[in-house]
């Protein structure tokens, strides 16, 4: 890496920061630029805000090793560095019996990657979650799923790069990136960043950079997709007895496991989410982008599928919380995972795009950004 100029990082959520953090530990330091007036208000603060497992995604899968490995760091950070967290635990819970193969998969994949978790009775669940009241037929308890506070953490992450030498630039939306004799720069408006390399986190906007800056992104396969997911607070009457996260299974072959319940890491609280609702056309207004569409038949749908678990639960006893963008990619097999785009395939030299990195990204940060900075050491 040249140390005369900076690495440039686009975008200052939990991917761009833990990028910035990494690299100034191992002695180098960067510039982020940072579209919006603060850091973290895309989708790195529009989450669940959970320390997954690992165990619901694809075996072998990128979105897997880097939640494996970054969980590990993560909660030992979170201790380290004083992150307020919720050692919650997760429930997985079937209410029909054709949803125990799917639990059971779950299970097994748990065991093949060293993830504490075991089946248990059905009295053992309502125990540990006494608002569960709903007709059960089998659950799967996993101890080590957590809930933390991801602004303390961003915080530190900040304050650890700053210390060692890196810069962060607000309000600086970095609209194309261009070589002019052989050197790099980033577009902002108006001026130019001369950089030693870049690496484009910029979430749900790193398909639409590689477009600004000339890449086909259809042809080359690098488009993502915009997906909604919207959260509801519950009215703290009615969340008593929640202090798990659960989560209803679903039938095999279904994606995911849907809306689910979520405790504060630092509240009392409770949040049911995220839907997932594709979005097509995607504005470039962020406020256009995260504005809550609210209704009865909206509410409705988010309880079907908790309302076996929790019958006292209403329409009239959620609050409209907030929404957060995916940004989905798919591998050249079509399977949606993370992806790291070398800009030497695409006629962008020196520079490394983070495509995908939805769900589990928050949990895989530390192993991104290591796998991010390797690369950034491997440069010539």
């Amino acid at each position: 890496m040249d140390g005369e100029l900076p690495v440039v990082v686009v975008g200052a959520g939990i991917i761009g920061l833990s990028i910035a953090r990494e690299l100034s530990e191992r002695g180098g330091w960067c510039v982020v630029l940072e579209a919006r007036p603060a850091w973290g208000e895309g989708a790195s603060s529009r989450n669940s805000e959970v320390l997954h497992g690992g165990f619901l995604y694809a075996a072998g899968s990128l979105k897997q090793r880097c939640c494996l490995v970054g969980r590990q760091e993560l909660s030992n950070r979170l201790e380290l560095w004083d992150v307020p967290v919720n050692r919650c635990g997760k429930l997985v819970v079937a209410v029909e019996p054709d949803e125990v193969e799917r639990l059971d998969e779950l299970l097994a994949e748990s065991a093949r990657i060293g993830v504490p978790a075991q089946r248990v009775e059905v009295e053992r669940a309502r125990e540990l979650e006494p608002a569960l009241t709903g007709e059960l037929v089998a659950a799967g308890w996993f101890p080590e799923s957590a809930v933390f506070d991801t602004h303390t953490y961003m915080q530190r992450l900040l304050d650890s790069a700053q210390e060692n030498g890196s810069h962060l630039l607000v309000d600086s939306p970095v609209q194309r990136l261009c070589f002019t004799n052989g050197s790099l720069f980033a577009e902002l408006d108006g001026e130019q960043v001369e950089a030693s390399a870049l690496i484009n986190t910029s979430g749900m906007d790193a398909d639409r950079l590689l477009a600004a800056s000339g890449v086909d992104i259809g042809a080359a396969g690098l488009e993502q997709e915009a997906w909604a997911g919207r959260w509801y607070r519950l009215r703290q009457s009615q969340a008593e007895g929640m202090n798990r996260l659960v989560y209803r299974t679903s039938r095999p072959g279904e994606p995911g496991l849907g809306v689910h319940t979520t405790p504060d890491a630092i509240a009392d609280g409770v949040r049911l989410g995220p839907d997932a609702v594709r979005v097509p056309n995607l504005t470039s207004d962020f406020e256009q982008r995260h504005r809550f569409a609210d209704d009865e038949q909206t509410r409705r749908k988010f309880l079907e599928r908790l309302l076996p678990l929790y019958p006292h639960l209403t329409t009239a006893d959620l609050t409209p919380d907030q929404v957060g963008l995916r940004n989905r990619a798919f591998d050249e097999q079509g399977r949606a995972d993370h992806r790291f785009i070398d800009g030497e395939s695409v006629g962008l030299p020196r520079t490394l795009h983070l495509l995908g990195i939805e769900s589990p990204g928050v949990t895989g940060s530390p192993e991104i950004a290591r796998r991010a900075v390797d690369w950034l050491e491997r440069l010539p």
